[in-house]
């Protein structure tokens, strides 16, 4: 804890990396450089926002205030396309979908339009093309041992209120 402020710059924007799912160790930095912000511009990044991010130990309003990005591979922030899904799903099954639910319906819905767009599902899938579902993108490259893997991502952060916020990539690039 002595040795964050003395890493943290007054004049520059800092971008602390927090590779970590230990609540102990997530709760005790995001405290402190909670108390640095108010004089420091400090961004808090992690590459796995595993679990222990969820945990009532952590503070979500640390993490608002540390506009925390991190990458998703479904889109948590809630957009019309998904309000528009839910409220179709619940009025045919009377109950929410669940992620499983939704990220089955993405898969299904874009294999579907990869296959009419081209005969295999290797041709659509050498296009390059992203698509985007309801709450996830596609994007499929050749894997080194066969068959494709799913390179599509989101940048997500916690904006005001603890609202959750996509990020469109170029915009982080240009911060």
């Amino acid at each position: 804890p002595d040795d964050i402020p003395n890493q943290i710059s007054a004049t520059q924007e800092n971008w602390v990396i927090l590779e970590t799912n230990d609540i102990p160790l997530i709760s005790n930095v995001t405290t402190n450089l909670n108390t640095l912000i108010s004089d420091h511009s400090i961004t808090l990044l992690t590459t796995d926002r595993g679990s222990a991010y969820d945990s009532d130990e952590i503070q979500h309003l640390h993490l608002s205030n540390l506009k925390f990005h991190f990458p998703s591979i479904n889109n948590e922030a809630k957009n019309k396309a998904t309000q528009i899904f839910t409220e179709a799903y619940e009025d045919k099954y009377t109950i929410s979908p669940s992620r499983f639910a939704i990220r089955g319906y993405d898969i299904v819905y874009d294999t579907l339009l990869r296959l009419a767009y081209k005969e295999t599902l290797d041709q659509a899938a050498y296009t390059g093309i992203e698509t985007e579902q309801v709450e996830n993108k596609f994007s499929y490259k050749p894997a080194s041992r066969g068959g494709f893997i799913n390179e599509a991502v989101y940048l997500m952060r916690y904006g005001d209120n603890l609202q959750l916020e996509e990020i469109p990539l170029e915009s982080f690039l240009d911060e």
